[in-house]
């Protein structure tokens, strides 16, 4: 009897890229509209402290730029 050659593997189907793309297109808009939405429903409303002016010396600066930014990192 004739042997017959081993099934090769199946066929792949065509087209199945153009999906995969659109689903990542989601995903991105739906990331980009939840960031969007987060800074515009007070999710980043806390406004930095900024010092109108710095007098003195140099450590009084260094002193009061140390304080601003714990002031805004709290």
């Amino acid at each position: 009897p004739a042997r017959r050659a081993p099934a090769g593997p199946p066929p792949r189907k065509e087209g199945g890229g153009a999906g995969k793309w659109l689903a990542l297109v989601l995903v991105l808009l739906l990331v980009a509209g939840g960031a969007f939405a987060y800074t515009q429903l007070g999710g980043g409303d806390r406004q930095p402290q900024l010092n109108e002016e710095v007098r003195g010396t140099v450590p009084e600066a260094i002193d009061s730029f140390k304080q601003l930014v714990e002031d805004n990192t709290q």
